[in-house]
């Protein structure tokens, strides 16, 4: 959900303030989608989802407001 919505924000076809509602803090998941080793065992590690993130974050103006 937050991932889409970061898209969204950057691609222009959302704006002003968002809200994005998250159901828990994750505790269930500490062992599983919370566990780097975890992951890489199963391939569900993207790189390209860190490097687009990153390029949101620190190389374009929609976000910098934000931060």
């Amino acid at each position: 959900m937050i991932y889409k919505a970061l898209e969204l924000i950057y691609q222009n076809q959302i704006s002003g303030n968002i809200v994005i509602a998250v159901a828990d803090g994750g505790e269930k998941y500490l062992n599983t989608v919370f566990n780097q080793e975890w992951l890489e065992e199963r391939d569900l590690l993207d790189q390209t989802i860190w490097q687009q993130l990153d390029e949101w974050f620190f190389k374009t103006e929609v976000l910098k407001d934000a931060l």
